[in-house]
């Protein structure tokens, strides 16, 4: 069974050996303090009702996670604010999303949906599903672009959403540094578009060829430099 997430299909596209790595050696990634921040308060919004509950949380879990080791000279300093973040979250999204209290929604909901004959799973996990609307929370400090907003993550969620409930979902881009909320609108020849990369993609790894290196600017944030790169420096050319 292939299982694909949308970041597995851009790593894919990005650099077929990334996606190897991801896979077959998770455990060499050297994940970002930026991403370590967005799992943090990706975590805070799922555990916790209450701002001062997820600040509370946020600073000790990144402590937890940075600080904690008495061979570092120096405490490390959070990329960005937990404060803004939560504030953006709790005092003007969620009050936007939940104006009388009793609105009922899940957070961090997984999917899993069958595609093509159960040879592909499509997998991944929505931040927030609220009737008939899906809300995304990102924790970049700019406003988003038509570009962010045109994330094939956004895309992939739309099939999926649509192949779960039958219908396609309002979607919206929490940008919680702001407290804003931006509306997602996926045009036709997306759609199009995403079924046809997953179906490509799909194939392209079902038939199991060698993973190959896109190397270039982008290696400069893929969790997976080191280990790649030092394979480079070290290996010999296959026969």
């Amino acid at each position: 069974m292939l299982y694909l997430s949308a970041t597995g299909i851009k790593d894919h596209l990005d650099c077929a050996y990334r996606l190897y790595l991801r896979r077959e050696k998770p455990k060499s990634a050297i994940v970002s303090d930026d991403a370590i921040f967005g799992g943090i308060v990706h975590e805070g919004i799922e555990k916790y009702d209450t701002y001062d509950d997820a600040l509370a949380f946020g600073l000790a879990e990144w402590d937890r996670l940075k600080n904690d080791n008495r061979f570092l000279p120096t405490k490390s300093k959070p990329p960005k604010s937990f404060r803004k973040m939560f504030k953006g979250y709790y005092n003007s999204i969620l009050e936007e999303i939940n104006a009388d209290g009793f609105e009922q929604a899940e957070r961090e909901l997984k999917f899993k949906i069958p595609w093509r004959k159960n040879e592909v799973m499509l997998v991944g996990k929505w931040d927030r599903v609220q009737e008939n609307k899906l809300f995304d929370w990102k924790t970049g400090m700019r406003p988003p672009d038509k570009y962010d907003l045109r994330d094939f993550q956004f895309c992939f969620y739309d099939l999926a959403y649509e192949l779960v409930y039958g219908q396609r979902p309002e979607q919206f881009y929490g940008y919680l540094y702001g407290g804003s909320l931006y509306p997602i609108d996926i045009p036709e020849q997306l759609r199009y578009n995403t079924v046809k990369l997953v179906d490509r993609v799909a194939d392209e790894l079902l038939e199991q060829n060698e993973p190959l290196r896109v190397t270039g600017y982008q290696c400069k944030r893929c969790f997976y430099r080191e280990v790649c790169h030092n394979e480079l420096d070290n290996r010999p050319i296959p026969a």
